[in-house]
């Protein structure tokens, strides 16, 4: 009888050992882990800002003007683009008497990729009224543009004075004064502006209106009361 008593403690106290044993395991797993992983809930997300858009300096900005300036010029005054030994007449370009020459630029075949290119540089309105300026012809898949008429004559000084004023984070507006040998000439044209704007559409900056600076020297004015 003892005996069989000393075999059931003994079984008991295997049993509770391995219990423990168990349970321990399976706690100090738990602990393992979550000493492991971190508590995540309370961390908050952080949104990355995104970059504000740089101002461009003055600099910049004449840069782009002189850019603008000479590829309005090259198209749409001088045909730089053109093969002016090849060239037809059509009817409805004065009556006939004016010849078009047809476009050489790489990619260009129509009248539509010439206002793609010209929106790079402009707005939209500003694209299409230059386009407007000259004659264009589509045929047998080349275009054609209507022989330059050049600048005509007087109208220009030879330097100009620009000051830059910032309107907004997505506006300029230049205005330009025209010098004659360094001073200002009524007989050439009065002070104008144009504005430099950003379009968020096209992320580019583009101007509303045309300046024509021709090669010739330019001032930077620091504050707009110079004119």
């Amino acid at each position: 009888m003892k005996g069989t008593q000393k075999k059931i403690t003994h079984r008991l106290a295997w049993s509770v050992s391995l219990a423990l044993l168990l349970l321990c395991g399976a706690g100090c797993g738990q602990l393992s882990e979550a000493e492991e992983s971190p508590d995540t809930s309370s961390v908050q997300t952080v949104q990355e800002e995104e970059p504000l858009q740089e101002d461009p300096t003055p600099e910049e900005i004449v840069s782009a003007l002189e850019e603008a300036s000479d590829f309005a010029y090259g198209w749409f005054w001088d045909n730089i683009h053109v093969d002016h030994n090849d060239t037809i007449y059509e009817d409805t370009v004065m009556d006939g008497s004016w010849p078009c020459e047809r476009v050489i630029a790489a990619g260009v075949s129509s009248k539509e990729d010439v206002l793609e290119l010209t929106k790079a540089y402009f707005t939209e309105e500003t694209a299409q009224m230059l386009l407007n300026y000259k004659e264009w012809i589509e045929r047998d898949g080349a275009l054609y543009v209507s022989a330059t008429e050049g600048l005509g004559d007087g109208g220009m000084g030879d330097s100009m004075e620009i000051a830059i004023q910032r309107d907004s984070d997505t506006q300029y507006t230049l205005t330009i004064r025209e010098l004659l040998n360094g001073e200002e000439d009524p007989m050439i044209s009065q002070p104008y502006a144009v504005h430099y704007q950003y379009d968020e559409s096209a992320e580019r900056w583009v101007f509303d209106g045309v300046v024509l600076v021709y090669d010739r020297p330019i001032t930077l004015c620091e504050e707009i009361s110079c004119f």
